[in-house]
Parts: C-alpha cells; structure tokens; sequence
C-alpha cells in the first residue's frame, strides 16, 4: 500500500489503529500530520506521525511506519521526535505536515 497524501494516511490510522479509543477519537475528535520523521523510536523507522486529540481532551502521538516495502503499521509512541523531522527538506504536503512552520521551530529547538 503506498500513502500518497494527508487523506490515505488518515484513512490507513482509521483502518489500523492501535486502539478503539483512537479509533474513536479519530471519528469524533482532532487529527494532526505532524509530518515526516527519519527515525521514529522505539520503532527506529521512517513514517509519519499524527496526533489524536479525543473529545474528552486525551492524547496520543500515533506512529505509522513501512515495517515493509508496501506494508505500514500503526503503533502509539511516548514523544515526538522533533529533530528526526524531515517535513522541511521535502516539497510534498503530506510530508511537511498540518502546520510546517510551527514544526520547523519545533525541530530548530529539537525537542
């Protein structure tokens, strides 16, 4: 499966996510692409992360990365890896993610 753009990302989290909370929260909460990260711990893989905002304000930075070729997984991870983002260097939404100038200053800072 190849994810091409915002929409088939959320799509592959609806169909995948690690949990029914999340599961839920992506129906009736908040969605963010934080973009493309080089390195996703403790995965130690490329993939996206996107953040998931519950109604009830609980949230969850969810992992989704090639295990394979043309296989992805989605896995909850404890912090954004903010120096690993790559968002800047590549021309392509999906990749810079929601709002690319907010994580630009995120990754300047490293956190």
């Amino acid at each position: 499966m190849h994810i091409r753009n915002r929409n088939e990302l959320i799509e592959y989290l609806e169909l995948h996510a690690p949990s029914k909370a999340i599961a839920r929260a992506l129906q009736e909460g908040q969605v963010e692409n934080l973009g493309a990260f080089k390195q996703i711990l403790p995965v130690f893989q490329y993939g996206f992360i996107v953040k998931v905002i519950s109604r009830f304000n609980k949230t969850w930075y969810v992992a989704i990365y090639a295990s394979n070729i043309h296989e992805w997984r989605a896995q909850i991870i404890d912090t954004v890896p903010w120096n690993e983002w790559i968002g800047e260097f590549i021309a392509n939404k999906l990749y810079q993610g929601d709002n690319p100038e907010q994580y630009r200053e995120q990754a300047m800072k490293g956190e």
